[in-house]
């Protein structure tokens, strides 16, 4: 009886270790795959971060920043912050790092400060007294940097108005430079302000009112528009129309600052802004 060999070949070991390689191999390329994957959406992520650090620093080299009239009260400093745009569109909650020092130069306070406002495009605000914070030194030297701003282009200006707009506002002769853009944007209001105030610093005072105007009609939305036609009415005498386009800027932008001021002005009975 011829005997039985059994023959043990490890078939299903090997089988189960190769197997075991192929998923471990699996593993690793998943585990590529997910860190590439995951490296993309980093770079992407980073770019976007990048592209927005880029416009927003776009956005503060055409802001000028000043911090007057500092003073302390009850160990609290408050300073004025003004801020001029020459953005092409306006600029919003503006953020400042300040230092303040003593008149030896030891520092009393430092900070950030977010102003709760908006400036409009090619044109100026002040925000009086606004509070940094409290200290126990006596404020004699000033260091202010402007690090953001909320800004949105708008859609409707073709490319390159904004930086030809910008350049024009620090060109040496700013109206000449800003109507050569009425070609590119006839129907921009805040250009036809700007035109307005360029008017005004020529003492072309019928001319503003007339751009004033034109920027009401080309939108009625427009806070500046209807403050600075309300102060070229006021210059004419006519008290009555000023006041409906003020009570308009306050209703559009009831945090203005300057609309405010004025307002508070007419209600004290200031003499000098004329009646009807």
């Amino acid at each position: 009886m011829a005997s039985k060999t059994k023959i043990q070949t490890g078939f299903i070991a090997k089988q189960a270790e190769e197997s075991s390689k192929r998923g471990t191999n699996r593993g690793v390329m998943l585990l590529i795959a997910v860190v590439a994957v995951g490296a993309l959406l980093f770079g992407g992520w980073k770019a976007v971060e990048m592209l927005l650090n880029f416009q927003n620093y776009t956005n503060i080299r055409n802001v000028s920043l000043q911090l007057n009239a500092p003073q302390v009260k009850e160990g609290k400093a408050f300073v004025d912050v003004t801020l001029h745009n020459a953005n092409a569109y306006p600029i919003s909650e503006p953020v400042f790092k300040f230092d303040l020092a003593d008149a030896g130069g030891k520092e009393v306070l430092r900070g950030e400060i977010k102003i709760d406002g908006t400036i409009p495009a090619a044109d100026q605000r002040t925000f009086a007294q606004v509070e940094l914070g409290t200290t126990d030194g006596a404020p004699a030297k000033m260091h202010s940097d402007l690090v953001r701003v909320d800004a949105t282009t708008p859609k409707e200006l073709p490319s390159g108005f904004s930086s030809h707009f910008s350049s024009a506002m620090i060109s040496e002769d700013v109206e000449k430079g800003l109507e050569a853009l009425t070609k590119e944007a006839p129907n921009y209001a805040p250009l036809k302000i700007a035109l307005g105030l360029q008017a005004e610093k020529a003492s072309n005072f019928k001319k503003a009112e007339e751009l004033y105007k034109e920027a009401v009609e080309l939108d009625s939305e427009n806070a500046n528009a209807h403050y600075h036609l309300a102060l070229t009415l006021m210059r004419d005498g006519k008290q009555k129309k000023a006041m409906q386009h003020l009570e308009e800027a306050a209703r559009i932008d009831p945090k203005d600052p300057a609309v405010k001021l004025m307002l508070e002005r007419i209600n004290g009975g200031d003499k000098s802004l004329g009646s009807d």
